[in-house]
């Protein structure tokens, strides 16, 4: 059996008049 990590990232900024959130996921085998 192989270990999955997995790592998230999000991030909120601010354009213009709305709120942009990016959400990033990365796994590792």
């Amino acid at each position: 059996m192989s270990r999955m990590r997995w790592k998230l990232e999000i991030g909120l900024t601010k354009n213009a008049d709305r709120w942009v959130v990016t959400v990033r996921i990365t796994f590792v085998i």
